[in-house]
């Protein structure tokens, strides 16, 4: 879980775990090649055709556990969605997005310590 942001990134319910993280894993792995990019809202949307309804949020939570732990493996994203990619380019640009992401993150973090630091 992350801190301040417990009910959001919480571990899977049952539900989430026994039909919801099937259901993504088969659609994701049908959705090869960055032209059958699917997003977040389109999973969603397919999802509720089934009458089950899930938020965004909860995507990304099942999505991040899918590919930490190699259940989709090379799952990329881009800004058309996710999709499994097999090039190498393709996964290194993700890569370097995911890691540009991380060091942004982190120099919010360095900033906030300073200030605080800073305060009287």
């Amino acid at each position: 879980m992350i801190t301040n942001f417990e009910d959001l990134t919480c571990d899977l319910t049952y539900e989430e775990r026994k039909i919801f993280l099937p259901f993504i894993c088969t659609l994701l792995e049908d959705h090869e090649g960055k032209d059958r990019a699917i997003t977040n809202k389109r999973i969603r949307q397919l999802l509720e055709n089934q009458n089950l309804k899930i938020t965004g949020v909860r995507v990304r939570k099942i999505i991040n556990i899918i590919r930490n732990k190699d259940i989709v493996p090379c799952l990329v994203s881009s800004r058309r969605g996710y999709y499994v990619s097999r090039n190498k380019d393709e996964i290194d640009r993700c890569i370097q997005s995911l890691t540009e992401r991380c060091r942004a993150i982190w120099q919010v973090a360095e900033s906030l310590k300073r200030q605080k630091q800073e305060m009287p």
